[in-house]
């Protein structure tokens, strides 16, 4: 009898804990936010820049809504990323193509949302990917080594040296 009251006690404290968190709501400016702190340390700390040359932005990289911007500049293809299914979006993309790095931010606007624009995700990874296969070898490398994660309704694409720098941003600014 001790064991199944130890037992049902263990389960109505696992249901409670699991019951009580609450679904994440953190502004998708701050996740950009945090994001874009971590690439400035990257860099800082890569020696190659100083504050003083990171005062106006990310060098090298242009700023996009996901909901207002002309994704035609942005994405390889923007039939991809329905917009009645995101709630708020950006993007960090390069001015020139000459590199691949490229950061997406989405939440959804649904739980039933999330599938389809981790789909849509999942697709400019292999657009990349032939876009630079034959074209600079090196942004290939980078390619393959894209992260696409999805916290909640939120989701993550990122091509970067180090991808793996702007995941832990992410996952940061979540409250993960």
């Amino acid at each position: 009898m001790k064991k199944i009251m130890i037992l049902l006690v263990a389960m109505a404290l696992v249901l409670g804990v699991t019951g009580c968190t609450k679904p994440v709501n953190v502004p998708i400016a701050d996740v950009l936010a945090e994001v874009k702190e971590a690439i400035k340390a990257g860099l800082l700390a890569g020696g190659s820049f100083t504050e003083e040359d990171l005062a106006e932005g990310l060098p090298g990289l242009v700023e996009g809504n996901m909901l207002e911007d002309d994704l035609m500049l942005f994405v390889s293809d923007p039939d991809l990323f329905e917009k009645e299914l995101i709630s708020a979006g950006c993007i960090l993309a390069p001015m020139f193509n000459v590199m691949s790095d490229e950061v997406i931010l989405l939440k959804a606007k649904d739980k039933g949302a999330v599938k389809e624009l981790q789909t849509a995700l999942e697709q400019e990874k292999k657009n990349r990917l032939q876009q630079w296969e034959s074209y600079l070898p090196d942004q290939y490398e980078k390619v393959k080594n894209t992260i696409i994660k999805v916290e909640g309704q939120y989701l993550l694409y990122t091509t970067w040296e180090d991808p793996a720098i702007i995941e832990a941003a992410f996952t940061k600014a979540l409250g993960k």
